[in-house]
């Protein structure tokens, strides 16, 4: 399992994305992406994307990990 946590600030607000690669109990590859407001109680969307190789779904990963760097998220400073 590979798990990454990013935000950037918007506004004055703090946004999230988190990105999971996961195997699920039938042998596929799943990525989860959950992303939203920390103001807000839940998340503002969910996607899952399935995949029947490991390889495809971390390029699917690095794509979205990429992406979202792009975009201005970074891992978050405690």
């Amino acid at each position: 399992m590979k798990r990454i946590s990013l935000t950037r600030e918007v506004n004055g607000h703090t946004r999230y994305y988190k990105i999971v690669l996961s195997k699920t109990l039938f042998g596929e590859y799943g990525v989860e992406r959950v992303y939203g407001g920390e103001r807000n109680k839940k998340p503002t969307g969910r996607k899952l994307n399935f995949f029947e190789t490991v390889e495809a779904a971390m390029r699917c990963f690095d794509d979205i990990l990429k992406t979202k760097y792009a975009k201005g998220y970074s891992l978050p400073h405690f």
